[in-house]
């Protein structure tokens, strides 16, 4: 039987959710010169959709972003663990050619002292509430629509920026599904609406 989408990582209240998600990509950034994207993704365990979520939308939106293609590849993540939320699949996979790319510690540290004040911003006002939003069957609508964000960062990489937009929604919907917090998955819907009107007019 599946076992919930929330990880362990979160606290009883939600209120540290994206602090502690820092914290634990801190830890990984002070442990060598480069690390693979797998170093990354196994410090939140192989059950925790919501956390990777938040991670693979914060580094997307965050000054790493700026890297070539990592945007798309950070993506690519992002909907694969998204796809498996549509799917109930209680334990995440990543095929071993994504494991091994490699993020520089250094750009990871300097991305993550930026995402401070964002962190420290939405853990501020997240909490456990309306919780009846992120279960099932919204933890699946969550995922079929983190699918869509995720599909328009490759072409939202040729505008500078744009590609931050559904990175950022991402990370709003993983946060939802972390803190079990309803009212930030109603923003995370809303937002993702406001995200497709705005990649339409960026390509069309």
């Amino acid at each position: 039987m599946a076992t919930s989408l929330a990880d362990d990582l979160r606290p009883d209240d939600g209120s540290h959710a994206a602090r502690d998600i820092l914290d634990k990509l801190d830890d990984c950034a002070d442990k060598g010169r480069s690390l693979t994207l797998d170093d990354l993704l196994s410090a939140f365990g192989r059950r925790s959709y919501g956390p990777v979520l938040v991670v693979t939308g914060l580094l997307g939106a965050s000054p790493l972003g700026a890297i070539p293609t990592l945007p798309s590849l950070l993506a690519l993540i992002g909907a694969l663990y998204s796809a498996q939320i549509v799917l109930g699949r209680d334990r995440l996979w990543i095929p071993d050619m994504l494991k091994s790319r490699k993020v520089p510690a250094d750009k990871l540290g300097h991305a993550v002292k930026k995402l401070r004040p964002v962190a420290d911003f939405l853990d501020r006002y997240t909490g456990r509430r309306l919780e009846v939003l992120v279960r099932a069957p919204s933890q699946r609508l969550a995922g079929a629509i983190c699918l869509l964000l995720a599909a328009l960062v490759p072409p939202l990489e040729l505008v500078p920026f744009a590609a931050m937009l559904p990175h950022g929604v991402i990370a709003l919907f993983g946060l939802a599904l972390t803190a079990r917090d309803g009212v930030i998955m109603a923003l995370a819907l809303a937002a993702s609406v406001a995200t497709g009107y705005a990649a339409y007019s960026f390509l069309m």
